[in-house]
């Protein structure tokens, strides 16, 4: 009984999100069935091996124009009535057809929406996290007591008094130092004048009295540093327990933190339409669960369905809200499965779905996929899930060919230009608005390392040498065993990689080259927010020249000689550096742009194996 109430709760009429007409029409069943689709969730299905191929059938299920209008219908509804989110988010609707045959509707939202995971007449998260949601809740009180630890262990007065104390301990060595330079000049004319005619016995003395004048000079000083010391000693030991205390609370927060990330990910049971039900964990390989997992639209949708033995028709996905400022999420448009939480999952979610849903060979939807050329798209025809039509334009200039996912580039699959590549490395050239690894976010999962481990063979390696911002494109390198990824970053920690930027910046400068040294910090309230801080900061070295002037400013080639978070933008846009935000960088004043007009346009470094140097160069898309 308390099923059927679940479900109608959460199973809306057609009528509440599209006209009352289409929803009269008798054909709307044909209706559905033939709308033309615009995507496909796909993925192989875990239970079938199709007959001498080795291959797994191909589970698929349509986002048809439909299903979009009904999307379309649920964002009237955001827009209207329901409360607005003060973030962005993603939303997802699902057509099904019951057991009796009727039409209907499942939405749901993804993560929390305001500090919720359930609003009523939303599908709600996928069982399993009742189980750890006392630990979840101590566990976010334990983590945000550190972080209020640790931002009070950063900001401890003990730092800058002492800080302050070691800045004059050192300037008045200087000045000591400096006066007993000038005397032993003194001494030193003494001795050459007495060198001549004087009576030896009187110059020895004398000599004695010089020698003995300097070693009673040198052991003041040395008695006066030593008491300098023992008075800086207690406050040096201070911080030292601080920095201690904060280490331990860094590795307490990620211990902890992933200990409930696994617990939940272990509770986590996702079913399908065969019933079988799996836990969340067991599709992905150790340590590669991304944050977030299972609580996309997508998933919830689907598992909801197949416990209700509930018919998918269609489903689509889409951001509301605030769009990201990458521009990676925009308010109102589709998006399909994300590579890193769904992706994996889908072929296992579709599994037991019957035909027509996985065999419509009379629908050929229009899939756009990333190119790697600048200003160039792809886009797939597909006639059934077996076989493709690839079509790649260039201008004015198409070419077609026999397409199937087998044949499809690394870069294609990628959504990135590969530079270089061989058995140990993989050179890429990221677009902007790409992250480089995952955040910590949900809506920070899609990134070029995910996208790597997605399509990875099962045991593959792969690991980030360095990263570039996600607003930042360029040149980006990825290490394919533990051995060369230790190796290379050795090269990064030694600064024997030499690294050249280009950047449009907003202000004419100064000087045509010179160096930037300015300490970084970064304040854990204000992520991702990066300043200058002569206390707490990290040194940051940076070189540039002038490359020429332009309508919007200049054009610099920045050569950074540390690998800082943010460095050259901070550099750039600092009063005490170059005081000229790079154009498109609002973080740090830049003025609006399409984009952040900051390019990683070549590297160099010695190949870890091959000892081959190897220099990579892509030129700035602006």
């Amino acid at each position: 009984m308390e099923r059927a109430d679940t479900l109608r709760e959460l199973l809306h009429p057609l009528e509440r999100f599209v006209s009352a007409d289409v929803c009269a029409a008798e054909s709307l069943e044909r209706v559905c069935e033939i709308s033309p689709p615009t995507y496909l969730y796909e993925g192989d299905d875990p239970n079938d091996v199709s007959e001498g191929s080795g291959a797994k059938k191909r589970l698929w299920l349509p986002r048809t124009v439909f299903v979009e209008q009904i999307a379309r219908g649920l964002m009237r509804q955001l827009q209207e009535g329901e409360m607005a989110p003060s973030e962005g988010k993603m939303f997802g609707v699902l057509l099904v057809r019951d057991a009796a045959g009727k039409l209907g509707v499942l939405k749901a939202f993804s993560g929390l929406w305001q500090g919720d995971d359930r609003r009523k007449g939303w599908v709600p998260p996928i069982p399993g996290r009742e189980e750890v949601a006392q630990e979840e809740q101590a566990t976010i009180a334990a983590l945000n007591e550190m972080k209020a630890r640790l931002i009070e262990l950063a900001d401890l007065p003990v730092r800058a008094e002492l800080a302050q104390q070691q800045a004059a301990y050192v300037a008045e060595v200087a000045e000591k130092r400096a006066v007993l330079k000038q005397q032993k000049q003194i001494r030193d004319q003494q001795r050459a004048l007495w060198g001549e005619g004087a009576e030896a016995s009187w110059v020895e003395e004398q000599m004695r009295l010089l020698e003995q004048q300097s070693r009673s000079q040198k052991q003041a000083l040395r008695a006066w540093m030593q008491s300098q010391e023992e008075a800086l000693s207690p406050l040096r030991q201070a911080v030292f327990e601080a920095d201690a205390e904060m280490q331990r609370l860094k590795q307490a927060r990620k211990h902890r933190s992933r200990t409930l990330q696994d617990r939940m990910y272990g509770a986590y049971r996702i079913a399908n339409f065969s019933g079988r039900a799996r836990p969340l964990e067991a599709f992905f390989s150790e340590g590669r669960l991304p944050t977030g997992t299972g609580d996309c639209c997508a998933p919830k949708l689907l598992h909801l369905a197949a416990t209700h033995r509930l018919r998918p028709l269609g489903l689509a996905e889409f951001w509301w809200g605030p769009s990201l400022p990458n521009g990676s999420r925009v308010s109102g448009e589709f998006y399909g499965a994300c590579a890193e939480r769904c992706q994996p999952i889908m072929g296992f979610l579709l599994s037991g779905l019957t035909p027509p849903q996985n065999n419509q060979e009379e629908h050929s939807p229009q899939v756009q996929i990333p190119s790697p050329h600048l200003n160039s798209t792809v886009s797939l025809e597909t006639h059934t899930p077996q076989a493709r039509t690839i079509s790649q334009h260039h201008g004015s200039a198409a070419l077609l060919e026999t397409y199937t996912p087998q044949m499809q580039t690394l870069a294609q699959r990628l959504g990135c230009s590969v530079l270089y590549e061989d058995a140990h490395l993989l050179v890429v050239d990221k677009p902007a608005g790409l992250l480089s690894v995952p955040g910590r976010t949900q809506a920070q999962q899609e990134s070029v390392l995910g996208r790597l481990w997605l399509q990875a063979k099962h045991g593959a390696y792969y690991a980030a040498v360095h990263r570039l911002d996600a607003l930042t494109s360029g040149i980006l390198v990825f290490t394919r065993e533990i051995a060369v990824h230790s190796a290379l970053q050795r090269q990064f920690q030694q600064r024997s990689v030499e690294k050249r930027y280009e950047a449009l910046l907003s202000h004419p400068l100064e000087q045509e080259e010179g160096v930037i040294e300015l300490p970084l910090w970064g304040d854990p309230a204000q992520r991702p927010l990066q300043r200058v801080d002569w206390l707490r900061g990290k040194p940051a070295r940076t070189r540039y020249r002038l490359l020429c002037l332009e309508a919007e400013g200049c054009r610099v080639a920045f050569f950074p000689e540390t690998g800082r978070t943010h460095q050259i933008r901070v550099h750039s846009a600092d009063p005490a550096g170059l005081h000229a935000p790079i154009c498109g960088d609002p973080l740090y004043g830049g003025p609006p742009a399409q984009r952040l007009f900051l390019h990683a346009c070549a590297i160099s470094f010695v190949h870890p194996v091959t000892h081959v140097v190897l220099s990579l160069s892509s030129p700035a898309p602006f």
